[in-house]
């Protein structure tokens, strides 16, 4: 047996979910079409700070969003229009989750994980990434895990990248 390959492979395997210094969703491609899980990484907190406030906007073109319970946090789940009419299941919607924001105690040397759930609608174009931009409140700071990058741009140049979601075509295996 040789060991050095595959704990080299595991490490490979491994190093995408361990550098995890911006918040990031754990999944990074969904199938337009499907229901996606969304877990939504937060790192630390804030200059020291504990995170008491997270705040997720859901990007246009996912639809019935539902968060799951967290423990010892609260969730609310913010309704608005749509800018445009979607099919669910035979049912036209132009209306649901547009943002859903998590209250609760995040210490600063811990990270935690805000789960949701929501279909990717059929019409979203495959090859361009839905943007979550998150916030992240603490007692003395926020920070807004917005940016997104211009098309020449790397996203890991940015400070605060916006957690990004590559959508693949309807028939593609979700990997």
């Amino acid at each position: 047996m040789r060991p050095l390959p595959i704990v080299a492979a595991v490490f490979a395997a491994l190093s995408g979910t361990l550098a995890f210094g911006h918040a990031g969703l754990e999944t990074k491609s969904a199938v337009a079409g499907s229901y996606y899980k969304a877990v939504m990484r937060i790192p630390h907190g804030c200059d020291g700070d504990a995170t008491d406030t997270v705040r997720v906007r859901i990007p246009e073109g996912m639809i019935s969003v539902k968060p799951k319970p967290k423990p010892n946090w609260n969730v609310e789940a913010v309704v608005g229009a749509y800018q445009k009419t979607y099919d669910l299941h035979g049912r036209a919607v132009n209306a649901g989750v547009i943002e859903l924001i998590w209250r609760g105690s995040l210490p600063n040397d811990q990270f935690d994980e805000f789960v949701f759930l929501g279909k990717i609608s059929d019409s979203v174009p495959s090859g361009a990434p839905l943007y979550f931009h998150t916030t992240q409140q603490c007692n003395t700071a926020t920070i807004d895990w917005s940016e997104v990058p211009d098309t020449d741009q790397d996203r890991h140049d940015l400070k605060h990248p916006a957690p990004s979601l590559n959508i693949m075509p309807r028939g593609h295996a979700n990997h």
